[in-house]
């Protein structure tokens, strides 16, 4: 009898013991995931790639955990890293199950693979797989959809350069309607007012992206955005849209044309 009832107890302190063991496990994996996924919102890629991989190795987080370690190995890359991250990223992701992911996690898991398409050089298949991942938006904050939004714009844009003009002018008004319902939402939002100004020029309507252009310069003051979109606007302006825009005047008045737009210009953006 007492010997039956010390190894029961015996029994119990072992199950004890084991799930101890087994919550610590899950504990650790859990936290390297934690970092992971706070280093990558913070732009460190390496130690984003470093806690992906051990939190990797838990099959109860190891879908997730792959998907993080794939869209840092892409940030690295584009942030000057080796070519060999792309491989790395395309590698990460052959093995996660989708089924497996909760729904959130699907969506990134879609960001991630068109992110590795784009940055392979596939930009019309990442546009593809960020317009999937668009119908799941709002589950996203308004800084994931903003970047998501820019994503698939500079996607389909970059596709739209290696076609025929009518399918190259589809693809941008498939980019203007989209942005215009983003800015509806969010009249600040910097890749909305980027992408409208160069959607407008992509089907040929130069007027109106110019005042697009000045728009968004407009909108976006103030917000963080202003230093990245700023630059990318008056870019879009400087080297495209007075060019071409002094280039429908007559010949004999496209240079006075051309240095009027850019006094113009500058006026609206010292001014603003």
């Amino acid at each position: 009898m007492f010997q039956r009832l010390r190894a029961l107890r015996t029994v119990r302190i072992l199950l004890g013991l084991l799930l101890v063991a087994v919550g610590t496990a899950e504990g650790q994996a859990q936290s390297a995931l934690a970092r992971a996924k706070e280093a990558y919102n913070a732009a460190q890629y390496d130690v984003a790639i470093a806690a992906a991989a051990e939190a990797r190795q838990d099959p109860r987080v190891a879908d997730v955990a792959a998907v993080v370690l794939a869209r840092a190995y892409v940030e690295r890359r584009r942030a000057g890293g080796v070519v060999e991250d792309i491989a790395a990223a395309r590698e990460a992701l052959r093995g996660v199950v989708p089924a497996r992911l909760q729904p959130r996690d699907r969506v990134d898991w879609m960001v991630a693979v068109g992110q590795t398409l784009y940055a392979a050089g596939m930009p019309g298949a990442a546009a593809e797989v960020f317009d999937s991942a668009w119908a799941s938006a709002p589950m996203l904050t308004a800084d994931e959809r903003a970047q998501l939004l820019d994503w698939w714009a500079s996607a389909l844009a970059e596709s739209a350069e290696q076609q025929e003009t009518a399918g190259r002018v589809d693809a941008f008004v498939r980019i203007g309607l989209r942005v215009e319902a983003a800015l509806g939402d969010d009249p600040a939002s910097g890749p909305a007012n980027y992408w409208l100004a160069a959607a407008l020029r992509g089907v040929g309507d130069l007027d109106r992206a110019w005042a697009a252009a000045i728009a968004g310069w407009i909108r976006v003051a103030g917000d963080p955005v202003a230093a990245i979109v700023r630059p990318q606007l008056d870019r879009l302006v400087v080297d495209a849209l007075i060019p071409e825009r002094a280039q429908r005047r007559p010949a004999a008045d496209r240079a006075d044309a051309e240095t009027a737009l850019r006094s113009e210009w500058s006026t609206i953006t010292s001014g603003w």
